[in-house]
């Protein structure tokens, strides 16, 4: 619900909202990978057109949105450093998400190793049976047929 209504937001270049939102939908949901994208991608459009966000607070305003310059300055501060806080948590999480994925590729090689291993003995293993098998028909003396084909 918030991943699209920040979608809604983004195509109309209220990027400030849409990135509330995206963070809402993380906050829901932090394995989307579509609203972490989109949230990144507005947070970089915010940055490249601070112009576009400041006439859509100008807007805003004018619909009776009014509130003090200094409120807007520390609620931004506050917003800013919120958005901080989350990027290094998100980064953390992502390096940590890399660590494990590291780890568990470096268990699987280790495991195809160690299985390679067994099933090799294995198969040995039955290669040895099917010698003696083998050996143990071959040492045992054929019969000889008393009757006579004619």
């Amino acid at each position: 619900m918030y991943h699209n209504m920040g979608v809604i937001l983004q195509s109309q270049k209220q990027f400030g909202p849409a990135i509330d939102c995206y963070k809402n939908a993380l906050l829901r949901n932090p394995h989307d990978e579509e609203s972490r994208y989109n949230l990144v991608l507005c947070q970089h459009q915010l940055k490249n057109n601070p112009q576009q966000d400041q006439q859509n607070k100008d807007k805003d305003n004018k619909n009776g949105k009014n509130q003090n310059k200094n409120e807007d300055k520390q609620s931004n501060k506050k917003d800013k450093d919120q958005q901080d806080n989350k990027d290094k948590k998100d980064q953390q999480q992502k390096q940590n998400q890399q660590k494990q994925q590291q780890n568990q590729q470096q268990n699987q090689s280790n495991m195809s190793k160690e299985n390679a291993e067994q099933l090799l003995n294995a198969a040995m293993q039955d290669e040895k049976n099917t010698q003696e098998r083998i050996q143990k028909a071959m040492a045992q003396p054929q019969r000889k047929r008393l009757e006579k084909q004619w």
